[in-house]
């Protein structure tokens, strides 16, 4: 027998966050959004200790994504903390794990949120309160400081801002977007007019990506995003377009024919054949 022995390592790799996996493009630790569409979109999820924030119209589909995200935190056992003025009963709507009691008609479910959304726009004309710009200062001088305590600990912070009420201050809205590790943007379709409001809701928007300890930012294939709410989850797809049943070209339309004129060239005499035509 051989008298060597294979060097081995007492420590032991320790334990990740329960819900948590570390990503394979920059090692970062990453958590799921609860929406594995959107994940996939984000290159794999959450970063620990990031700042999200995703801008939403007058709809209500930009709530449904956070309580998405504060499931996904409960089931793995999270400590979770809302902050709402509009909605004293937020963790009553966050949607549960599906089982054959709990599961609800796909229609249905579709039809509520497009009524919500309908009701919303309807206070879309109404006069808005006019903003101070102390408060927006203050609330920058908050995303600024919360973006601090988030780095020290394993944290997540997501925030669901009404980009139309102040769609006038752009200076304010550009701030926002530094200050957001990453921003996303729900555009609900108004009317069923659109071309995609059959099978969608709305467009998905991926203003800006996570840029966290890597070179190399993690791009998705397509920015043509649009998103639909189904039964079971919350779908963010790529565009893709019917196919064009027009009628048939006409021959007039046609692609003209392309006639070669034979002209002198090197080895021909008087336009006559010739073996090399250059």
């Amino acid at each position: 027998m051989s008298a060597f022995k294979r060097a081995t390592s007492s420590k032991v790799a320790p334990a990740l966050p329960s819900g948590t996996k570390l990503s394979t493009r920059n090692s970062q630790l990453i958590t799921s959004s609860g929406i594995e569409s959107v994940d996939y979109v984000l290159g794999g999820g959450y970063p620990v200790g990031t700042l999200t924030t995703i801008f939403s119209d007058h709809s209500d589909y930009a709530s449904l994504m956070s309580r998405y995200f504060i499931s996904q935190g409960s089931i793995n056992n999270h400590t979770c903390i809302v902050a709402s003025l509009d909605d004293p009963k937020y963790f009553d709507k966050c949607p549960l794990v599906i089982t054959n009691d709990n599961e609800k008609n796909e229609k249905d479910l579709t039809n509520e949120m497009e009524e919500k959304m309908k009701i919303a726009w309807r206070y879309q004309h109404q006069p808005k309160v006019t903003t101070v710009v102390g408060k927006l200062n203050s609330f920058l001088n908050f995303m600024m400081k919360l973006k601090i305590l988030l780095r020290q600990t394993i944290s997540i912070c997501v925030i669901v801002f009404p980009e139309t009420l102040y769609k006038n201050e752009k200076a304010f809205l550009q701030s926002i977007m530094q200050l957001s590790d990453c921003v996303m943007k729900l555009e609900a379709f108004t009317d069923d007019s659109h071309f995609l409001s059959k099978d969608y809701q709305g467009y998905f928007r991926l203003e800006k990506p996570f840029r966290l300890n890597t070179v190399s930012i993690f791009w998705p294939e397509t920015f043509e995003l649009v998103f639909k709410c189904r039964r079971k989850r919350f779908l963010v797809e790529k565009i893709c377009l019917p196919p064009e049943l027009g009628e048939e070209v006409s021959r007039s339309q046609a692609a003209p024919k392309i006639q070669v004129k034979k002209s002198m060239s090197c080895g021909s005499q008087g336009g006559g054949n010739a073996a090399l035509d250059f």
